[in-house]
Order: structure tokens, then sequence, then C-alpha cells
């Protein structure tokens, strides 16, 4: 039990400074950018420890997620940061699960 709460703190730490170091390079005013670390820091936890530390990258990605959109200045904020958080949290799910799936062969 220990192991796997290592494992997803792990995840989730890894994921938000990978992130952190995405944001680096995001063009502004938005989050695009070539190259987003996180991603691959989720795969590679992924294919080591398998779906047991997707809670984890949820974690990191929505905590990352959120604070890129987070505006303090208006009251419908936080919801609408959350919220997207949430939407591009799922799509980071889901790349890191399938692209897991994809290197193992298993698709």
């Amino acid at each position: 039990m220990k192991h796997l709460l290592y494992s997803n703190l792990l995840a989730a730490l890894g994921y938000f400074l990978g992130g952190q170091a995405g944001m680096l390079l995001a063009i502004p005013p938005g989050n695009a950018t070539i190259v987003w670390p996180a991603a691959g820091i989720a795969l590679a936890a992924v294919c080591i420890a398998g779906s047991r530390v997707l809670p984890g990258i949820f974690i990191g990605s929505q905590l990352i997620q959120t604070a890129f959109f987070l505006d303090i200045s208006g009251s419908g904020s936080v919801t609408t940061a959350v919220l997207a958080g949430i939407i591009m949290t799922i799509g980071a799910l889901l790349q890191a699960w399938l692209g897991a799936r994809l290197v193992q062969g298993i698709l």
C-alpha cells in the first residue's frame, strides 16, 4: 500500500514539474508549447508502474492545468479553471494510458 502511495506521489510530482518546465516554453498568452515534458513523464510512469499510477498523473495534471487557467480577479474563474483542468487532465490520462499500451504492444 505504501509503495502505491509513493508511486502516485512521485508520478504527481513528476508530472507537475514537467508541466512547469513545459510552461516555461509556452508562447504567451496561451499555454501552447512545442514540447510538453510532462507527457513523457506520464508515459514512462505508466510503462514502468502500470495503470495504478494514473491517479497520481491525474493529480499532477489537474494541479498544473488549474494553476495555469486560474485567474483570481474574477468570481467564476475558479470553476472555469477547474473544469478546463479536468478536461485537459482526461486527455493527459488517455494519452499516457493509450501510449503505454501502444509501446508495450498490447494494442
